[in-house]
C-alpha cells in the first residue's frame, strides 16, 4: 500500500506534483526524475510531504480541501499521478476532499470537463496548444478549437 505525497522544490510551493510512493525517500526519488515541478531540482532540493487532512491544493479554479482522517493510502503503483485523470477522481471516489469552485463556473461542469476524453489531435486555433501540451499554467477546452487561456484573453480584450 502506498501513500500520496505532495512534491515540490524546497523553496517553492508554486508548482507541485502528486506522487504515490511507499516512503518520503521514494517520493523524492520519483520526483527528481519524473515530475514537472521538480525536473530541474536535485534530490536534496526536493521536498515530499504526506497529503493529510487540513491540506489544500489548487488546480485551475478548483480549491481541493483534504478531509477525513489519516494519510491518504492507495493501491496505485509508485509514480506520478495525473491531476485530471487520477488525483481528483481518487479523492472523489474515496470522499477525501471538498471541492470548492473559485471561479464563476459551476464546479460540476469543471469536473465533467476534466473527466471527458478529449481527442488527442485537438488544437487551439489561437495559441496552438493541444491536450498533450497545454498553455503555461494550464488550460481546458471551452470550445472545439479554443482553450480557456485564450478565451480569457479574448474576454479581457473585449472589455
Amino acid at each position: 500500500m502506498n501513500r500520496l505525497y505532495c512534491v515540490h522544490p524546497k523553496d517553492s510551493y508554486e508548482s507541485v506534483d502528486i506522487v504515490s510512493a511507499k516512503s518520503n525517500a521514494e517520493a523524492r526519488y520519483i520526483a527528481s526524475y519524473s515530475t514537472q515541478a521538480c525536473c530541474d531540482e536535485s534530490y536534496i532540493d526536493i521536498r515530499a510531504e504526506l497529503i493529510r487532512p487540513g491540506d489544500y491544493y489548487r488546480f485551475m479554479n478548483i480549491r481541493i480541501d483534504i478531509i477525513g482522517e489519516g494519510f491518504i493510502k492507495t493501491d496505485r503503483k509508485s509514480g506520478v499521478l495525473d491531476w485530471e485523470t487520477e488525483f481528483i477522481p481518487l479523492l472523489k471516489k474515496a470522499e477525501r476532499a471538498n471541492f470548492v469552485d473559485e471561479s464563476k463556473e459551476d464546479l460540476d461542469d469543471i469536473i465533467t470537463r476534466l473527466n471527458t476524453n478529449v481527442p488527442a489531435d485537438r488544437t487551439c486555433s489561437v495559441c496552438g496548444c493541444t491536450p498533450d501540451h497545454a498553455c503555461p499554467g494550464g488550460c481546458y477546452w471551452v470550445a472545439e478549437d479554443l482553450c480557456s487561456a485564450c478565451a480569457h484573453e479574448c474576454e479581457e480584450e473585449d472589455v
